[in-house]
């Protein structure tokens, strides 16, 4: 009777460590998982912010404007906007660049004595979106912009960009006010710098 109960005691013993002992190899075996997927997560994050595709939700991965090309620089804009209108004595008051569904586009206005004028244009291939012609109210904040003497989107966005690190430019514009033409970029983060477009310098 004794041997008896001797031996289901260490039975008892090497079933309980037994259990122990697979306890801990489950335990091992979930812990390199975890670590195996916080390896692959870190790696694709890695290759996502190579390419400039990271966090959606975070805005400091994001490609701005200022890493992108352009087909038409400013003049050949004001060219394009010229030759669709038919008329080189139009003046162009305001000029935009943004990103509309992953696609690079300009919009432009101007005006003359009777009328106002709007292009759209794919800046990457120089197409035309849309146009449109109005009647023109000749209202006094009727500017226009003396493309010759400004500094380029370029030099403007990386104005606003020196004092603001971390972000990218999410679009500019460029307008003629009573005071002076003004280039207004807009980061992401919901910033907007304000670069005088005679002299670069920013504004606010």
């Amino acid at each position: 009777m004794k041997r008896f109960k001797k031996l289901m005691l260490v039975l008892g013993l090497t079933s309980l460590l037994a259990a122990c002992g697979s306890g801990n190899v489950i335990e091992k075996t979930e812990k390199k998982v975890d670590d195996l997927d916080e390896k692959v997560e870190t790696k694709v994050e890695e290759k996502l912010d190579e390419k400039g595709l990271g966090d959606k939700d975070s805005d400091t991965n994001i490609a701005g404007l200022e890493s992108k090309d352009t087909f038409l620089s400013l003049d050949e804009v004001a060219g394009a906007f010229y030759d669709n209108f038919g008329s080189t004595d139009i003046q162009i008051e305001k000029i935009s660049l943004e990103e509309d569904d992953r696609v690079l586009v300009y919009n432009i206005e101007g005006f003359d004595e009777e009328k106002e004028y709007e292009l759209e244009l794919n800046a990457e291939n120089g197409q035309i979106i849309s146009q449109e012609v109005d009647s023109n109210d000749l209202n006094d904040d009727d500017y226009g912009i003396a493309l010759d003497l400004i500094v380029t989107p370029a030099q403007a966005m990386e104005g606003a960009l020196v004092t603001n690190e971390g972000t990218s430019v999410k679009e500019w514009k460029l307008e003629a006010e009573k005071n002076g033409i003004f280039y207004e970029v807009e980061l992401y983060d919901d910033i907007e710098v304000k670069v005088n477009a005679e002299t670069g310098e920013v504004i606010k």
